[in-house]
């Protein structure tokens, strides 16, 4: 697929090959443009922002985020890959809270020609859940707009169910018989 454009500024949409135009006028590519990330309660049951209230304070959440920039808030799931939503209105999930990143120098071109990159190494097929969410993915996009990392608590909790399910893959060959044991 190739990301042309989106198709009307501030409608929910998937990447794709749209033949719109963005309907934003040009910024001077020497103002830098604000990023934010902007984080939800995963989902919208309520267990889980009573959840994240006790993870929060221990460095952790089940969380989903999008990043914001240039008016449109991007992020990625195993439905749509690569899809843009109103900022602070993902459906699906309950906004939370948002945070600044800093700004990018780069133009709202250079952004979709960004997204168009990350699309190929971003499909709905890669979705996984500990290993490559929503979350990874806002990481990655911050790092190619320049502005660093996402706080790390965002990615903790997937960090470390992707350590335990690593370290019990790596475990299980303990648990399998072996042909060749000792004899007495």
């Amino acid at each position: 697929q190739v990301i042309a454009a989106c198709v009307q500024a501030g409608q929910p949409g998937k990447m794709g090959a749209n033949d719109g135009k963005l309907s934003m006028p040009p910024v001077p590519p020497t103002v830098k443009v604000p990023v934010t990330l902007h984080i939800y309660d995963l989902g919208t049951n309520p267990g889980f922002r009573a959840l994240n209230h006790v993870l929060r304070p221990l460095g952790s959440a089940l969380v989903h985020c999008g990043v914001e920039v240039f008016g449109r808030e991007w992020s990625f799931n195993g439905a749509e890959g690569i899809f843009f939503c109103g900022p602070t209105r993902c459906d699906g999930h309950t906004y939370s809270e948002s945070h600044a990143m800093g700004g990018t120098s780069s133009t709202r071109e250079e952004v979709m020609r960004i997204l168009k990159l990350l699309q190929r190494k971003w499909s709905q097929e890669d979705y996984d859940v500990l290993f490559r969410n929503c979350c990874h993915f806002s990481n990655a996009l911050c790092l190619r707009l320049g502005v660093g990392a996402i706080p790390s608590w965002v990615t903790r909790l997937a960090q470390s169910g992707a350590y335990i399910t690593t370290a019990g893959e790596n475990l299980f060959c303990c648990r399998q018989k072996q042909t060749n044991t000792f004899q007495f």
